[in-house]
């Protein structure tokens, strides 16, 4: 599932993001499930083991078999049903033009693309550009920085395994510095300072971490588009230099 906070992916069972620590209600809600299933078939196995008979314990066996499956059955419809409320949730609020001002002027940035993002007039709207193309920009450059933290993270073994958070932190960072992170592919005068600061974080990384060169971040600024196999060729280089 995707993180509500930092937009990261992980398990529909975790208790909370791996990367932000937002709690995860439908992971407690599993937890909390699987959790009265296991005492009642710990208490019922405790049970049929006091009964000499095998045909008693293997139909208690089995009624608490049945009961675990009923309850897995549940917490699937309530995740389902969970996740319909919160996204129906997120439909029902559109925020008003004061109210995404003071969001932007506040820099929060997250919450008022939150506010948009279920709004689909909100793409269209000129008076809103702004507001849109800056909250698009934000929430390309979280995605970058999770991925970022989560392989410094790593150990040097793990990094020349990863196959994901090396390649995503590159081609996410490249989206920001490149305007190719949604909808508008013009830079808004009122979004220069907002793409500068990430600009100047993301090209640092690219240069002291990857180890890419000034010539070949000013190759990726200029493409037209960055496909597949060049994505690959710059990985390529960033592994050798690095001995990932």
């Amino acid at each position: 599932m995707r993180c509500r906070n930092c937009g990261a992916h992980y398990r529909l069972r975790d208790l909370a993001c791996p990367y932000c620590g937002t709690e995860n209600i439908i992971g407690r809600i599993w937890q909390k499930q699987r959790s009265d299933a296991e005492e009642e078939y710990e208490r019922k196995r405790k049970e049929a083991g006091k009964l000499a008979s095998p045909y008693v314990y293997n139909r208690a066996v089995n009624r608490v078999l049945l009961v675990e499956g009923l309850f897995f059955v549940l917490v699937i419809i309530g995740c389902i049903l969970v996740f319909g409320v919160l996204e129906f949730a997120d439909t029902e609020h559109k925020a008003g033009p004061e109210e995404l001002q003071s969001l932007y002027e506040e820099g929060r940035y997250g919450e008022m693309y939150k506010a948009m993002q279920n709004d689909y007039d909100a793409y269209e709207d000129p008076q809103r550009k702004v507001y849109m193309q800056a909250g698009l920009m934000y929430r390309t450059y979280v995605n970058y920085q999770t991925n970022k933290m989560a392989f410094f993270a790593m150990t040097e073994e793990e990094k020349k395994k990863d196959d994901y958070h090396l390649e995503y932190s590159f081609r996410e960072g490249c989206e920001v510095m490149t305007m190719r992170f949604g909808y508008y592919d013009e830079l808004e005068p009122s979004n220069q300072k907002i793409y500068d600061e990430y600009s100047r974080e993301i090209r640092a990384y690219f240069l002291g971490t990857l180890k890419l060169t000034e010539e070949e971040i000013a190759e990726i600024l200029e493409a037209d588009y960055l496909y597949q196999e060049d994505v690959d060729r710059y990985i390529k280089k960033v592994r050798d230099r690095n001995g990932w």
